[in-house]
C-alpha cells in the first residue's frame, strides 16, 4: 500500500469490556493498480460505542483503542490505546511524563458529515487545543489551509479549502465557557480574524505562559522535547499545505502539531497557579486574542535590504530598485511569494552586471519567461541615470524631551535588572510601549500607573517603577517627603 496514501477499511463497532472497542473489518472497494485512494474520511460512518467517548469516529483515520499498550493495526497502521477517563490535568499528575504516546494520523474532515461529528466533539470538549497551516511560503496573500484540532481522544484536520460551511466552528471558538489552547498564537488569531472573523474568546497561549515562567526554550518543539522528550518532525513546516491531497508525512507533522497540547497546557496551568502567575498570563491572552489584522504596504525601499546593495554604485541601485519593483507587481498579480517569481540573488546579478542578456546567477526558467520584461527595466533605469540619495523617512517621531528620554532609559535599566532577577525575558516584566508611555506622562503614584499598566504588573512592579525614575539621591528624598 502506498505510504502517501491509504483509506483505513475498518470500522468500530459494538464495545468490548476488555479493551474498549472491537476492529471490525470492511470491504474494500476495488481500485485500479498503482491508484490507491487518498487519506480522508469518506460517508462510512463509525458508531459511537463508549457513551460519552468525546467523537464519533469515522473511517478514514488511524484507530485508537482504549487499554495501556500499542498496537498493529491489522493494515498496518499504528493503534495507540489513550489514557484512561479523566481530564488532562489527572492524567498529567497522576504519570508524568509518560501520558504522551507516540501520535498517530489525525482524521481530515473535508466533508459535512464528517465535520458533524467534529463540531460535536468540539462541542462536548471543555478545553481543545488549535493550530493553522497557511501557504505563506508559497502565496503573495497567505490564506488558511488547514486547521488543526485536538479534543481528549481525537485529532482533527479540517480542511477549510473544502468548502465546508465552518461558522459553527467560529462560534465554537467564541464561546467563553470552552478554552482553546494555541502555541505562539499571534499570527494564527490574526489570521483566523481576517480571512474567517473569528474570534476566540478564551485564549491559552502555551508559548505566553513558558514566557511568564521563564521556561526555555520558547518554541513549541523545544518545550516538548525538553518537558515530554517528544521530538517534533518540522520538514514539512515550509510545504505546500494548498495542494490536495495532502501527503501522510503532512498529516503526521500537522496532527503532532496539537495532539501534545493538551498535556503540556495542563502543566502550565498548574506551574502558573503555583508561581502566581495566572492573571499575568491571562491578560497577555486576552491582548493576542484582541488582534486584528492589518495590511502591511509594500516598502519601496525594500531593496536596501538586499545583501551587497552597498557595493552597487548609484545605476546599478536604481535598476535593482526597479527590478525588486517589477518583481512585487508580478508576485502579486500570481499569488506567489516573491522569492518563487526570483529570489534576491538573481536581482543583484542583473543589477550588478547592466544585464540585457542572460548572466550567471539568473535561473534560465525565469530569464526565459521575463527577458524581455527585465530588459525593458534595465534600459528605463539605465535612461534615468544614478538613483537619488536615500530621502529621510517620512513620519520619523521628533526627538524625545530629556526628562522623558532619562526616564525611559532608568526604566529600561530597571526592567532588566527584575527580568534577570526573575528569570525571564525583558518583555515579560514590561513591554516598550508601557515603559514609554510611563515616561512620557511622568507618573508619579500607584494611580498614575494604573492608568497606562495592568493591576497585577503596578502591584508588582509599581514601586520600583517609581523609585526606578528618580535619577539622583535629592529626587528620591523629595518624592519620600
Amino acid at each position: 500500500m502506498d505510504a502517501r496514501r491509504f483509506r483505513d477499511a475498518h470500522s468500530l463497532d459494538e464495545e468490548s469490556p476488555e479493551q474498549g472497542y472491537r476492529v471490525v473489518p470492511r470491504r474494500r472497494r476495488a481500485r485500479p493498480p498503482g491508484r490507491p485512494g487518498p487519506l480522508r474520511s469518506d460517508g462510512d460512518a463509525v458508531e459511537q460505542a463508549r457513551p460519552g467517548f468525546p467523537i464519533a469516529l469515522q473511517k478514514g483515520i488511524s484507530v485508537e483503542i482504549a487499554g495501556s499498550d500499542a498496537e498493529r493495526h491489522p493494515h498496518g497502521h499504528s493503534c495507540t490505546r489513550p489514557p484512561a477517563r479523566g481530564s488532562a490535568r489527572e492524567a498529567f499528575d497522576s504519570a508524568p511524563g509518560s501520558i504522551i504516546p507516540d501520535p498517530v494520523p489525525g482524521t481530515l474532515v473535508d466533508r459535512p458529515d464528517a465535520l458533524a461529528l467534529a463540531l460535536d466533539a468540539i462541542r462536548r470538549a471543555p478545553t481543545i487545543a488549535l493550530d493553522t497551516e497557511t501557504d505563506a511560503f508559497f502565496a503573495y496573500r497567505a490564506r488558511i489551509c488547514l486547521l488543526q484540532v485536538s479534543v481528549p481522544g481525537a485529532d482533527l484536520l479540517v480542511d477549510p479549502l473544502a468548502r465546508l460551511d465552518l461558522a459553527p466552528f467560529g462560534a465554537l471558538l467564541a464561546d467563553p465557557a470552552r478554552e482553546v489552547v494555541l502555541h505562539a498564537a499571534e499570527n494564527d488569531v490574526i489570521l483566523l480574524q481576517h480571512q474567517l472573523g473569528w474570534r476566540i474568546a478564551r485564549l491559552f497561549d502555551t508559548q505566553v505562559a513558558c514566557f511568564a515562567l521563564g521556561l526555555k526554550p520558547y518554541s513549541l518543539a523545544g518545550v516538548l522535547e525538553e518537558r515530554f522528550g517528544v521530538k517534533l518532525d518540522k520538514s514539512m513546516q515550509r510545504s505546500d499545505w494548498s495542494r490536495r491531497p495532502l501527503s501522510a508525512e503532512q498529516v503526521a507533522y500537522a496532527t503532532e502539531d496539537t495532539s501534545h497540547l493538551l498535556a503540556l497546557a495542563a502543566e502550565l496551568h498548574g506551574r502558573l497557579q503555583a508561581a502566581g502567575r495566572v492573571e499575568e498570563v491571562a491578560s497577555e491572552c486576552a491582548r493576542i486574542a484582541a488582534r486584528t489584522w492589518a495590511p502591511e504596504p509594500y516598502d519601496p525601499d525594500g531593496f536596501r535590504r538586499i545583501d551587497g546593495v552597498r557595493l552597487l554604485d548609484r545605476t546599478q541601485q536604481r535598476i535593482l530598485r526597479d527590478l525588486h519593483r517589477f518583481r512585487e507587481s508580478e508576485s502579486e498579480r500570481m499569488n506567489r511569494a516573491p522569492y518563487r517569481v526570483v529570489d534576491d540573488r538573481a536581482l543583484f546579478a542583473i543589477a550588478e552586471a547592466r544585464a540585457k542578456d542572460w548572466v550567471r546567477g539568473v535561473p534560465r526558467k525565469f530569464w526565459d519567461r521575463y527577458g524581455r520584461e527585465v530588459v525593458r527595466v534595465v534600459d528605463a533605469a539605465l535612461a534615468k541615470g544614478p538613483i537619488e540619495a536615500r530621502p529621510p523617512r517620512e513620519g520619523r517621531p521628533e526627538p524625545l524631551p530629556m526628562p522623558v528620554r532619562r526616564a525611559y532609559d532608568l526604566l529600561r535599566k530597571w526592567r532588566g535588572e527584575a527580568a534577570e532577577r526573575r528569570g525571564v525575558e525583558p518583555f515579560v516584566v514590561a513591554r516598550n510601549e508601557a515603559l514609554m508611555e510611563v515616561a512620557k506622562r511622568g507618573c508619579r503614584s500607584l494611580s498614575e500607573l494604573g492608568e497606562v499598566l495592568e493591576p497585577f504588573r503596578v502591584r508588582e512592579y509599581g514601586e520600583a517603577m517609581l523609585a526606578a525614575m528618580l535619577d539622583s539621591p535629592a529626587e528620591r528624598a523629595q518624592n519620600a517627603g
